[in-house]
């Protein structure tokens, strides 16, 4: 099923957002919102007043100051987002940056049969887009590059599709791997049509 987080837009100028970005710690602070939560999935339209760039930060809301004036609250982005970071940043500073356009990504946690090191495993993903899924992962990861055969499955609707690692993560308390999924004619079809019925009640694009 689809998991509900909150989409906002926010609007920096270059300098805010170098403040607002912190790299040694991997978080991103912005201006409270009275929606959000803490351990909150949000979705953030990042837009520059003084570029013309932009791009979506997905992430979790893991604190908020009410100590400081005006009110922050503390991000720590998704795995899959941390590129489009590195470009705002590098933007941001001024660098010369091409932002390449990609299919919407959906926060969603859907069921996929994963056929690996001889086994069929069940795991769900943590987000979806025509392009790509990212995957939960249990017990060891596998190789970047590696090819792993899945089977997605929502109501009546399945499809069969294979994935290759370009990304794992991993950490002792959310291991996790990014893939590309390789599907043309009727299986991007299938992919496309099971993607939009899961997604078919509002999740917000990411």
């Amino acid at each position: 099923m689809a998991s509900t987080h909150t989409a906002l837009t926010c609007l920096f100028r270059s300098s805010e957002w170098l403040a607002a970005w912190r790299p040694e710690t991997g978080r991103l602070f912005l201006p409270a919102h009275p929606r959000l939560r803490l351990r909150e999935t949000v979705a953030v339209k990042v837009e520059f007043a003084d570029r013309p760039v932009g791009a979506t930060v997905v992430g979790t809301v893991v604190s908020i100051l009410r100590h400081v004036e005006p009110l922050r609250i503390e991000i720590a982005p998704d795995e899959e987002s941390l590129r489009a970071v590195g470009l705002l940043t590098a933007a941001a500073r001024g660098q010369p940056v091409r932002f390449r356009s990609r299919p919407p990504r959906h926060r969603i946690r859907l069921p996929v049969v994963v056929s690996y090191a001889g086994a069929g495993i069940l795991v769900n993903t943590i987000s979806a887009s025509e392009a790509g899924c990212s995957l939960r992962w249990p017990g060891r990861l596998p190789a970047v590059g590696q090819r792993l055969f899945l089977r997605f499955g929502v109501g009546i609707r399945s499809v069969d599709v294979v994935g290759v690692v370009r990304w794992k993560r991993p950490s002792p308390s959310s291991p996790a791997v990014g893939l590309q999924l390789e599907a043309d004619g009727s299986t991007a079809r299938g992919w496309t049509a099971l993607l939009a019925e899961a997604v078919r009640t509002g999740t917000p694009e990411a």
